[in-house]
């Protein structure tokens, strides 16, 4: 599973927090979202990207939320 985080923008109540999602794939890490919190998110990020921009010094104060485990589809 892949580790996605996604973030709220500037909107309490959720401003300071981000959600992470563990997924077989962004699209499936989308959609939890999108199940969970409708459109109101603003950004998505890979474990990579994230950590970029951690290093880069943004999200310093984010909180995470608790994590989603989305569940695989047996073939």
């Amino acid at each position: 599973m892949e580790k996605h985080i996604f973030t709220f923008g500037i909107m309490p109540p959720y401003s300071d927090r981000h959600q992470v999602i563990y997924a077989q794939d962004g699209e499936t890490a989308r959609q939890a979202m999108i199940d969970t919190y409708d459109n109101n998110w603003a950004f998505q990020y890979t474990e990579k990207e994230w950590g970029q921009s951690k290093s880069e010094g943004y999200f310093k104060k984010n909180q995470p939320l608790e994590a989603i485990h989305c569940e695989e589809e047996e073939e």
